[in-house]
């Protein structure tokens, strides 16, 4: 079976517009046009769009484009000028050229062949007007629950996951047995960070400061509620209640320009 490309196919569709169109004088007019219907737009009355792909810059022939216009008689061209990517060397922040690009100029290349034709040009850009609105009356909507507890909290899993300081378990354990080698655990499971020397990991007792500062007063002594406070907002940002709702109201409304 026999199979044909897409410039054979845009070749036998020139051939076709020579055998049947109807001759079009070389700037046609509107009957009775005074000065105002003198501009491109009603001079203009067959259009070829292209839209180039991202691999086009570099690897299409723009002679045999301009030599297809020319056999279908157009008389303007609608040309890709970019949208998500660009093809031509933008200069627009954040606006990417398309990779094939290089130091050409895909768009600006069709303009000006356009133009010694004598065709009108339209450079196609993208402009969206949006307003995403989600959850507009803000219900908070359960939509998972613990197998365990049917609930939304789960103090085991809390336990599990964090410790218990009535227990020695868990990330309690670990800190009272790393500041008790170093010689920093007082009798009320408070831990001194004045001095990082007698730590076996300094590390980690620089990072013990840090939590102190942020979740406590920043005194060097590591009290218990602080610990507790620490550890508690650690497993409420990961495995919190929050994971179980849908999300809140949210409404965004913007402009997207494409070009």
């Amino acid at each position: 079976m026999s199979t044909i490309s897409r410039r054979n196919l845009l070749q036998l569709g020139a051939m076709a517009a020579a055998l049947n169109a109807v001759r079009l004088p070389a700037t046609p007019r509107i009957r009775g046009g005074g000065p105002a219907e003198e501009g491109w737009q009603t001079r203009s009355y067959r259009w070829i769009q292209v839209a180039f792909t991202e691999d086009d810059p570099g690897n299409y022939d723009p002679d045999f484009w301009l030599r297809y216009f020319q056999q279908i008689r157009a008389q303007g061209a609608c040309l890709s000028a970019g949208g998500a990517i660009a093809f031509y060397p933008t200069d627009v922040p954040f606006h990417q050229r398309s990779s094939y690009l290089g130091a050409g100029d895909s768009f600006g290349e069709m303009v000006r062949g356009c133009r010694r034709l004598g065709m009108a040009v339209i450079g196609r850009i993208d402009a969206t007007l949006y307003a995403d609105i989600r959850n507009l009356l803000n219900f908070r909507n359960v939509v998972n629950l613990f197998a365990e507890t049917g609930d939304v909290r789960n103090d085991l899993n809390r336990e599990k996951t964090i410790g218990s300081p009535e227990k020695v378990s868990g990330e309690y354990a670990a800190l009272w047995n790393e500041a008790g080698n170093a010689g920093a655990l007082a009798a009320d499971k408070s831990v001194d960070l004045t001095s990082c020397t007698a730590w076996s990991s300094q590390l980690s007792c620089v990072s013990l400061r840090r939590a102190e500062a942020r979740f406590g007063n920043g005194d060097g002594t590591f009290t218990l509620a602080e610990q507790q406070r620490t550890f508690n907002t650690f497993y409420d940002s990961f495995f919190g209640a929050w994971r179980f709702y849908a999300p809140a109201r949210q409404v965004r409304i913007g402009f997207e320009f494409k070009f």
